[in-house]
C-alpha cells in the first residue's frame, strides 16, 4: 500500500515538473506597436472662410471743368473697409515635407467708405467721394513646408475685383453736383502668407493674409446737372485677413 502511494506521489510530482518545464521553454509573445501614419496634405479641397478686408485708394485728379475747384494733381485718399465671405477649391502635392498646390477662391464683401475735401480755391465748396466693392477673387499657386498635420505656406498669383466709385459736389453743405457712378471690374496681383492645420481626418482649417495690388486706372465723371467732366487717375490696393475650413478630397497616407 505504502509503495503504491509513493508511485503515485512521485508520477504527480513528474507530471507538475513536465509541465513546468513546458512553461519555463515557452518564449513570451509580444504585440508589435501600432506605426502612426504620417498626415498627407496631397488632394482636392474645398471649403470656406471669412475675414475682414481694408482698402486704401489714391484718386488722382488730372482734368476738371471750369472755374477751377481743385489745384490739378490733388490727391483724394479713401480708406475703405468691410466683412467678406465666400469659398475657394485647390489643390495639393506633396513631395517630403514641401507641398506644392494651386487655389482659387471668392468673396464676397459689403467693404465701403468715403472722403471729403475741401476747396482752397473756392469757399464752402468740398468735394465727396464714395467707393464701395462688391466682391474679391484670386487665383494663385502656393507652396509650403509641413510637418505633419501642420502646414506653413507662401502664395502668389492674379487677383480681381470689382468697385463702384462715385460722389457728389457740395456748396455750404447744399448739393451742388453728383459725380455718374462708376462700375469697373479691376485686375492686379496677388501675394499673401498662412498656417493650415489638419485637425479631423480630411478637415482642415486655416488663417491666411492676403495682399492685393490693383495698379492704376483712369476713371471719367460727367457731373448732373451737367458742368463738364471730371477725371482721376484712381490708384488702388486691398488687404484681407481670412480663416477658412477645408475639405480634402483623395486623402492619400
Amino acid at each position: 500500500m505504502f509503495k503504491r502511494v509513493l508511485v503515485v506521489l512521485a508520477a504527480a510530482v513528474a507530471s507538475i515538473s513536465s509541465a513546468s518545464a513546458a512553461d519555463l521553454g515557452a518564449k513570451p509573445v509580444y504585440k508589435a506597436e501600432p506605426v502612426a501614419v504620417a498626415y498627407n496634405w496631397s488632394g482636392f479641397y474645398i471649403g470656406g472662410h471669412v475675414g475682414w478686408a481694408w482698402q486704401d485708394s489714391d484718386a488722382t485728379l488730372t482734368a476738371q471743368p471750369l472755374p477751377t475747384a481743385f489745384p490739378l494733381g490733388t490727391v483724394f485718399n479713401t480708406k475703405s473697409d468691410g466683412f467678406l465671405g465666400g469659398g475657394q477649391v485647390g489643390v495639393n502635392w506633396q513631395m517630403s515635407n514641401w507641398v506644392f498646390g494651386l487655389e482659387g477662391d471668392f468673396s464676397w464683401t459689403d467693404a465701403d467708405g468715403s472722403q471729403s475735401l475741401a476747396s482752397p480755391f473756392i469757399p464752402g465748396l468740398a468735394s465727396n467721394g464714395t467707393e464701395k466693392f462688391n466682391w474679391f477673387a484670386t487665383a494663385t499657386g502656393r507652396v509650403g513646408y509641413a510637418w505633419n498635420n501642420w502646414l506653413l505656406y507662401a502664395k502668389g498669383g492674379a487677383a480681381f475685383t470689382e468697385v463702384q466709385l462715385g460722389g457728389t459736389v457740395t456748396v455750404g453743405g447744399v448739393l451742388a453736383n453728383t459725380l455718374n457712378a462708376q462700375k469697373d471690374t479691376r485686375s492686379g496681383w496677388t501675394v499673401g502668407a498662412g498656417i493650415e492645420n489638419g485637425f479631423a481626418g480630411n478637415w482642415s482649417w486655416k488663417l491666411e493674409y492676403n495682399y492685393m495690388d490693383f495698379g492704376t486706372s483712369t476713371y471719367n465723371f460727367t457731373t448732373v446737372p451737367a458742368t463738364g467732366t471730371v477725371t482721376f487717375n484712381h490708384d488702388l490696393t486691398v488687404q484681407a485677413v481670412k480663416f477658412g475650413i477645408n475639405y480634402r478630397f483623395s486623402m492619400m497616407h
